[in-house]
């Protein structure tokens, strides 16, 4: 997108290079974007401070999900489609059902901006790193941190589950880092 002008996510098949879809129709950029499981629904954050869901096909807005008090700078489908989680600059972390709308979790424990989001294969479990220098792992069905790590001192900027469910995460400091489930550090 071009600030205060455009935002949109366009979703590409990554063999063809080919554009599959783009959606959205934003007064200004897109911070990140994520499409679910099936290639039905594109989540969308952004400084609107919203989260808007649009239908993939079709391009037409399904939600627009008020909760957020500042720009929202992660989204994220759960694998399994059920859940989308979303976090924003003021550390709001929400997560919320993918085919209704209605916040399922709102979870306080970070202190600084949420960078990132990501989900473990199984989807119930999730990540957020933060710009407060830790990840937390969360725990989907009781809301509750399994572990919060300081990993990357000035923040962290981003976090990853590979399929075994260890964390790839990068930070400020200018290191990437590989953890295992239990957040213990392997190199």
């Amino acid at each position: 997108g071009r600030h205060s002008l455009l935002g949109l996510a366009a979703i590409y098949n990554v063999t063809t290079g080919q554009r599959v879809a783009t959606v959205g129709d934003e007064l200004d950029v897109v911070f990140d974007a994520d499409v679910n499981a099936s290639m039905s629904r594109v989540a969308m954050g952004g400084p609107k401070k919203m989260l808007r869901i649009y239908d993939a096909s079709s391009g037409e807005l399904v939600f627009d999900l008020k909760k957020h008090t500042d720009w929202i700078y992660a989204v994220a489908f759960s694998p399994d489609g059920v859940l989308v989680a979303s976090g924003d600059r003021s550390a709001g972390l929400v997560l919320w059902e993918a085919d209704t709308g209605r916040i399922y979790l709102d979870l306080t424990d970070h202190k600084a901006a949420i960078n990132a989001v990501a989900w473990r294969d199984d989807s119930n479990v999730f990540a957020s790193a933060s710009d407060d220098g830790t990840v937390k792992i969360w725990d989907v069905v009781n809301g509750k941190v399994i572990k919060s790590f300081g990993a990357h001192g000035g923040g962290v900027t981003d976090v990853a589950f590979d399929h075994q469910g260890r964390l790839i995460t990068a930070g400020k400091d200018q290191r990437v880092k590989l953890w295992d489930a239990s957040g213990n550090n392997i190199r």
